[in-house]
């Protein structure tokens, strides 16, 4: 069974925010959620359009750190006769996750020595122009 566990991009301070003392995220299951924060007086609750979520797809990069939907990974492998040297987003796509590609290169082909998170689309947007 895949661990589940999400993160948060908060784009009032463009901060991720991983797992903070304080902060509940609730989720309904048509997919809306709501963040609240723990203050001096309480609970309030965030509206979710200051915050995008990503979710832990249950598997690693080859330096062990957890890969999430919307992380940057750089691919290197060889794959149906196509070599890939590239950083590119890990996306949904079809109801698996794949590398955005033109080809699709789904997520599940590659060993974990192949892949390695090197940023996000939310703070490292500049690693897609390189």
């Amino acid at each position: 069974m895949v661990e589940l566990k999400f993160r948060l991009y908060d784009k009032l301070d463009n901060k991720m925010i991983y797992d903070e003392a304080g902060l509940s995220l609730m989720m309904s299951l048509d997919g809306d959620y709501s963040v609240a924060k723990l203050g001096e007086t309480g609970w309030k609750s965030n509206e979710s359009k200051y915050y995008e979520i990503m979710q832990y797809i249950g598997r690693k990069d080859k330096n062990n750190k957890d890969i999430y939907v919307d992380d940057y990974v750089r691919c290197i492998t060889n794959l149906y006769d196509i070599s890939y040297d590239e950083i590119l987003p890990i996306i949904w796509r079809e109801n698996s996750l794949q590398f955005d590609t033109e080809h699709g290169v789904s997520l599940e082909l590659l060993n974990q020595n192949e892949i390695e998170v090197v940023g996000n689309i939310y703070e490292n947007e500049e690693l897609l122009n390189d």
